[in-house]
């Protein structure tokens, strides 16, 4: 019987020619095309599990009916179908070819929400890194706080205030120790004339008493005694006057220089403890670079899969949408006008050929074998005498002579 085939080219986007000719090829392909077209039911009806007999035999047989074909350089597929049937191969091809498309669009829908899944999982993996580390910063920075490397510019302008105040509030004791040393320098004059002026005053009532003792009120020693014992208690009073000024200030020097002392112990505090921030800057910002280069790769791995998730994302929504528009029929597959096999013409061509060969073959090899002697060179060769030759008769001029 005459072997037909068909043709169909189908354009698609695959980029390994291997893998595009197992899926064209594949069980469920094959099989849901059998089951489809209702091919090789006999074989189908075998009983047994073996490669002969049942569904196995099914499939070996449409396999070795097909042929795949990949031009290179090409984005085609060349589907080749031969069998003894015109309309069951061109039907075959058919399904073949729709049963394809639909496995390589389902199979990359499947890959891409798999690789969506795979990239939403890493990205909650990310996601909680992310926010681990952001928390281990903030924790971080507020244990720290006042030694971080943004806060130094700070620190150092809070410290060089402080050594200012501290610089002017050491000269302010300065000049109040120096006076209170002044104060304390004269403090004893004053006290001496201070116990004079009493002593004075003291002798002067003592002599007024004794001379009112004696005699009138208005005698002259008496008054005399009187102006003297005035003027002796007004010096008084202006000596203890100023001698409690004196103390007033001294006291208020006093009081000042411990308001110093006292503000000095406040600024020496504060200024170690800006320089205890100093001193901590160094090895915070050590580790807080440390957290922060972490964090960003963190981050550039998170944008990164958040990128990939959106590729992702389109191509699925691309492979649903587009997916059945990727394959195109280029030429589809028609039931066979002529068999494929066997070519009558060139088969008979091929038979005369040989005959010929063959013909030629034998009567060279005839005229080889032929030993008899076929001129007079040849009865020369053998080397003998010759005793006679038979004339040609040529059996034409005698005829013609005849008649």
């Amino acid at each position: 019987g005459a072997v037909e085939d068909a043709r169909v080219v189908a354009f698609q986007r695959h980029e390994d020619d291997d893998a595009a000719a197992e899926e064209l090829l594949s069980r469920p392909v094959l099989e849901g095309t059998i089951l489809a077209l209702d091919l090789f039911p006999d074989l189908r009806r075998a009983e047994g599990s073996g490669e002969g007999s049942g569904m196995e035999a099914a499939l070996a047989r449409l396999r070795g009916m097909l042929d795949v074909r990949i031009p290179h350089g090409t984005q085609t597929i060349e589907l080749i179908v031969e069998g003894p049937d015109p309309k069951e191969i061109a039907a075959i091809a058919s399904e073949l070819t729709r049963r394809y498309a639909e496995s390589v669009v389902r199979l990359r829908t499947a890959q891409a929400e798999d690789i969506l899944q795979i990239l939403d999982a890493e990205l909650r993996q990310v996601t909680g890194e992310v926010e681990a580390i952001e928390a281990r910063i903030l924790d971080f920075k507020r244990a720290h706080q006042g030694m971080l490397p943004e806060q130094l510019e700070s620190n150092m302008r809070g410290l060089e205030r402080l050594i200012g105040v501290q610089v002017a509030r050491v000269e302010s004791k300065r000049e109040l120790t120096r006076r209170l040393a002044d104060l304390e320098a004269g403090r004893t004059g004053v006290e001496t004339r201070l116990g004079r002026l009493r002593r004075q005053s003291f002798e002067l009532q003592s002599a007024l008493a004794l001379a009112q003792s004696q005699w009138q009120p208005g005698h002259p020693e008496v008054q005399r005694l009187r102006r003297e014992l005035e003027r002796s208690e007004e010096r008084l009073r202006q000596a203890e006057f100023q001698t409690n000024e004196q103390d007033l200030e001294r006291t208020f020097l006093r009081r000042e220089v411990a308001l110093l002392d006292t503000e000095l112990k406040a600024v020496d505090r504060e200024s170690r403890f800006y320089r205890d921030r100093l001193d901590g800057t160094p090895s915070a910002a050590q580790a807080l670079f440390v957290l922060d280069r972490d964090y960003e790769l963190l981050r550039a791995k998170y944008q990164s899969l958040l990128s990939r998730k959106v590729e992702a994302e389109v191509a699925r929504n691309l492979e649903r949408v587009a997916g059945p528009r990727m394959f195109r029929v280029l030429t589809p597959p028609t039931v066979p006008m002529l068999p494929h096999s066997p070519n009558r013409v060139n088969a008979l061509a091929v038979i005369l050929a040989l005959a010929l060969a063959i013909s030629l073959l034998v009567a060279i090899v005839r005229t080889l074998a032929d030993d008899s002697l076929q001129s007079i060179e040849d009865a020369r060769g053998l080397e003998v005498p010759i005793l006679a030759l038979v004339p040609k008769i040529d059996g034409r001029a005698e005829r013609r002579r005849e008649a």
